[in-house]
């Protein structure tokens, strides 16, 4: 990479976004990590007993996008739901530089609260606990939600879609921003609550596609039996409407492909640890910079894993 591109280069292309206006729509998530530490086993039960700790919240979700993609770029848009006790995101979201909010209220429904426990001396986690409402918007809340876009999508420069899947991106906001002309860069989570029927081809026809490999190995299920991520990743940029896709592949590193070729670039390391949460998401902001600056795959992929690896 040294040889084909210097440093300057990427780091002129970089200050140049930083009159580009985009706008991220998706979930905002409260990330909370209780810091405990292992007692051992129950003496009456077969069940681990831990002492509690320390709690800390982050901004997760969509929330978490904003803020990555505050540190490059002037202006940046956040379209979501709150719940009606929102005070927790408000505060997070003041705190972000060069931050434009437009939510709209998700009655009867509370924050989206993810509760990782982590072991005190090497943060794996011991287990976890979400706080969910997976209820889809009702006409009214929908009828908001779209408003908001019309009213806003012109003034974005590229819209980046982060669907965790809990019931805010309906149909009919799917086709909207399809429909919209606007670049569009999405990425489909694959979660715990949605494993039985998630989809990767909600946004198809996007401008870019950012899946993992279990994202895709889950929509080929019982569709194929190869597990070539290559294969795989070529019949479906054939098949589908998407114009790009990228799929990472944690210690394998990251694929980029077409309609016509395709890129690989490998994994800074293959001794990951610490807590892998929000590495994607971290990889998609850098690799939707590059992608909006037309840099080549190779080194938005680069950008990508750069960045991911300081998640961990």
């Amino acid at each position: 990479m040294k040889k084909k591109y210097s440093l300057k280069e990427i780091f002129i292309y970089l200050d140049k976004l930083y009159k580009c206006d985009p706008a991220i729509v998706g979930e905002i998530i409260i990330d909370k990590y209780s810091v405990c530490e292992a007692i051992g086993k129950s003496g009456k039960e077969p069940v681990m007993v831990i002492k509690e700790g320390t709690d800390y919240k982050i901004l997760g979700g969509s929330g978490a996008l904003a803020n990555n993609l505050s540190n490059f770029c002037k202006n940046v848009g956040l379209i979501s739901d709150i719940g009606a006790k929102s005070d927790q995101i408000t505060k997070h979201c003041k705190a972000i530089k060069n931050l434009q909010t437009n939510f709209f209220i998700k009655k009867r429904t509370s924050i989206i609260k993810k509760t990782k426990f982590v072991n005190v001396h090497n943060h794996s986690k011991y287990f976890g606990s979400y706080e969910i409402d997976d209820r889809k918007l009702d006409s009214e809340e929908e009828n908001k939600f779209l408003n908001i876009l019309k009213k806003r999508i012109n003034s974005f420069d590229f819209i980046l879609v982060a669907d965790y899947d809990h019931g805010l991106i309906t149909k009919k906001i799917h086709n909207f921003l399809i429909k919209s002309k606007k670049k569009i860069i999405c990425t489909l989570q694959l979660n715990s609550s949605n494993i039985a029927y998630h989809d990767i081809l909600k946004l198809n026809g996007s401008d870019l596609l950012v899946v993992n490999s279990n994202e895709l190995l889950n929509f080929y299920k019982r569709k194929t039996n190869t597990r070539d991520i290559i294969k795989l990743s070529k019949k479906f940029i054939k098949d589908h409407k998407y114009k790009n896709l990228i799929v990472t592949l944690g210690q394998n590193g990251s694929y980029y492909f077409n309609k016509k070729s395709f890129y690989h670039f490998p994994a800074i390391t293959n001794k990951v640890s610490g807590d892998k949460i929000g590495s994607g998401d971290t990889f998609l902001v850098l690799a939707s910079i590059g992608f909006m600056l037309n840099l080549h795959p190779q080194v938005l992929m680069m950008l990508g894993t750069l960045a991911s690896s300081f998640n961990l």
